[in-house]
């Protein structure tokens, strides 16, 4: 719910806010973007990217992207016109893409976490050794403490829920972030009330496999989810 109300402030700083508060806004984003840049050129220099990687810097250089073309309206405008909220129609079109990239970046977070909670935790990880036949694949060998398979149909219906409702949650974002400012109201809502049930079920899962894990003492499993839950 907050990132929904940052971005509603920010909606009204693009169209009739000081150009110094708008910049200084973007900061973040240009701070995150940068690191990011540099992490994700590191892991592939490493060959170390995988799914989750993806998804996260992803969505980190989208909402870079969205600053960027934040920081190119108030240029276009000038800061007189951006101090007296003037010219944003000269500009809509880069508002709107704006909109659109900072939507499918919170989409992308969402996705990032959905897969974070039914990926095998590392601990629980069997080495492979690279001269040897895999072990024939089981339906017990893919149960480990995240799967949602541990739980039969009602796991599998609730994953494919939460990643119809992840998907759901770019859309509606675009919706209300392009809609006029007096019409989005319940689509703004609703995308709020999809993104709290979701983060809610994501850290109950997130609680539930350090419960689940093998792994004892059971702190040393949340440790590694202690920094996704700080961040959410």
């Amino acid at each position: 719910m907050s990132d929904g109300l940052s971005e509603i402030g920010r909606r009204s700083l693009s169209t009739g806010g000081s150009s110094v508060e708008l910049i200084l806004s973007e900061i973040p984003f240009f701070s995150v973007g940068l690191l990011g840049f540099g992490v994700m050129t590191f892991l592939l220099a490493m060959k170390k990217v995988n799914l989750l990687s993806v998804f996260l810097y992803a969505s980190i250089l989208l909402s870079f992207s969205g600053g960027i073309l934040d920081l190119s309206q108030i240029l276009t405008r000038g800061t007189a016109n951006v101090d007296r909220g003037q010219g944003a129609d000269s500009v809509r079109g880069i508002i709107n893409t704006r909109e659109v990239v900072f939507a499918f970046s919170v989409g992308l977070r969402f996705m990032f976490y959905w897969t974070l909670v039914g990926t095998c935790p590392r601990s629980e990880r069997k080495p492979r050794n690279r001269n040897t036949q895999p072990p024939p694949s089981s339906d017990d060998s893919n149960l480990h403490s995240a799967s949602w398979n541990r739980w039969g149909i009602q796991g599998l219906v609730l994953k494919y829920i939460s990643l119809l409702l992840v998907i759901l949650i770019p859309i509606l974002q675009i919706v209300w972030r392009v809609s006029p400012q007096q019409s989005f109201s319940t689509t703004y809502i609703a995308e709020s009330a999809i993104g709290i049930v979701l983060s809610t079920t994501f850290i109950l899962k997130l609680l539930l496999n350090v419960y689940l894990s093998p792994r004892k003492p059971w702190w040393l499993q949340f440790r590694s989810y202690l920094a996704p839950i700080a961040c959410w």
